[in-house]
């Protein structure tokens, strides 16, 4: 079949470990727990200390990102791209 998106088998177990996560939300939710168990939490202030690759590859594209941008002259920013646009301008 053409067209036919797979996807990684990485982002299958991403999906199915959120999956999880949700149910155990949804079930923390439904007995009124003031506070999540113990290991709950402590795993996902882990997961958040720990940074992927792909996000400081983001993270270092975007500082570029603005090492150029501010390297323009602010006269610069308003002349019109080839669409008409400027890169300075709100529109």
């Amino acid at each position: 079949m053409q067209g036919l998106v797979t996807p990684d088998v990485e982002e299958i177990a991403v999906a199915i470990v959120t999956a999880e996560r949700v149910r155990a939300a949804a079930w923390i939710g439904a007995t009124e727990a003031l506070q999540p168990p113990r290991a709950l939490r402590r795993h996902l202030f882990e997961a958040a200390a720990t940074r992927p690759v792909e996000l400081r590859v983001y993270r270092a594209a975007i500082e570029r990102h603005e090492e150029l941008l501010d390297s323009i002259a602010d006269d610069d920013l308003e002349c019109p791209t080839q669409n008409g646009l400027s890169i300075g301008a709100d529109p």
